[in-house]
């Protein structure tokens, strides 16, 4: 039964916990084994929290990490479309080529993980220049370049804390494996002779080959990557951030 129960997810051992628990607790000669299993209980409920809190906590990084990705794609755009304004329309003029080579449209049409390298360079362009209406680009543009770093330094933050969590909550299923089975022993112990009623409570916990998933597919089941799930991002030349993990790749922890 051991090895079938730490086949079942953290989710389905609290299940089966909470149709156990009320069986024992309607028989005064079964209080301690109430108790024990009890503990394991509030121990593993805890530890669900904690990592249905730190799932949600990835999914709302990446919300709003793409939400900074498109400001930046916005700022991009604004600004070829100001130059070619001053150029009349001119995609061959030497200020247009200088920050669009391949033209605007085609830069933005890159994968959204190679905008904060475009935005990288042209704010490394920009950088160069003194004419205030080129300076007030590059300021609008490194603004949302530096959001950007830290939003994506807090994705890779809460990703590793979700992580972490997921080892938590497994080992906290360990200990409720064992707290049942201590559990087992005193209702046996208290119920000597009564083998079918003592069978009968437990009946939750004895699962099929075919039952419910383990942790990781558990894990594998929640969907929180970011639309934006691999970035790759060189820090830039002019605003000289602190360094973040160049590639966020969220993955579900197993």
């Amino acid at each position: 039964m051991y090895k079938r129960l730490m086949q079942r997810s953290a989710e389905a051992c609290e299940a089966t916990g909470g149709r156990i628990l009320p069986r024992l607790k309607t028989d005064p000669r079964l209080a301690d084994a109430a108790a024990a299993l009890q503990a394991g209980q509030d121990g593993l409920k805890a530890k669900g929290l904690a990592y249905r809190n730190a799932v949600e906590a990835v999914q709302t990084a990446g919300a709003a990490r793409d939400q900074v990705l498109r400001d930046m794609e916005d700022r991009l755009r604004e600004f070829a479309l100001n130059l070619l304004s001053v150029v009349r329309n001119n995609h061959g003029a030497d200020a247009y080529l200088r920050y669009f080579p391949v033209g605007y449209g085609s830069a933005l049409r890159e994968k959204p993980q190679q905008i904060p390298e475009i935005t990288r360079v042209v704010l490394g362009k920009l950088a160069e220049e003194t004419d205030p209406w080129l300076v007030s680009f590059r300021d609008r543009i490194g603004a949302t370049h530096t959001a950007f770093l830290a939003a994506q330094s807090l994705c890779v933050a809460m990703v590793g804390n979700r992580k972490d969590a997921m080892s938590y909550l497994k080992a906290e299923k360990r200990l409720w494996i064992q707290a049942l089975f201590v559990c087992r022993m005193k209702a046996g112990a208290a119920c000597l002779g009564d083998d079918a009623y003592v069978r009968a409570i437990f009946a939750p916990a004895h699962v099929s080959r075919r039952g419910a998933p383990s942790d990781g597919a558990e894990g594998d089941a929640v969907s929180e990557t970011p639309a934006k799930a691999e970035v790759s991002v060189a820090p830039s030349s002019i605003l000289q951030p602190a360094p973040v993990a160049a590639g966020l790749q969220v993955v579900e922890a197993g």
